[in-house]
């Protein structure tokens, strides 16, 4: 049953958060980088996902909800992913 609201009670009813990263990342979204080579699209990928994982304040100033993340690498070889996920246990856990 649909709920009627008085706009009073819609002012001030407090919703769940709809966003993973406040104002950027929507809850249920699916984000795709890309952009040349060697720019850090994995160690920011890396980063979102150790935040999101974590909970905490991306870059300082966007707060993340903490949540489960799948991270996918389709396009790099194992040996130097595996360099890159070392690299990142420096700094968070993974």
């Amino acid at each position: 049953m649909t709920k009627l609201w008085t706009a009073e009670e819609f002012a001030h009813h407090l919703f769940p958060s709809t966003y993973l990263i406040e104002p950027i990342l929507p809850r249920g979204g699916i984000v795709l980088c890309y952009g040349k080579r060697g720019i850090g699209k994995t160690s920011f990928a890396l980063t979102l996902a150790a935040c999101l994982t974590e909970g905490g304040v991306l870059f300082g100033r966007y707060r993340t909800l903490q949540s489960s993340v799948v991270y996918l690498q389709a396009d790099m070889g194992e040996k130097i992913m595996q360099e890159r996920i070392r690299r990142a246990r420096r700094f968070h856990s993974l």
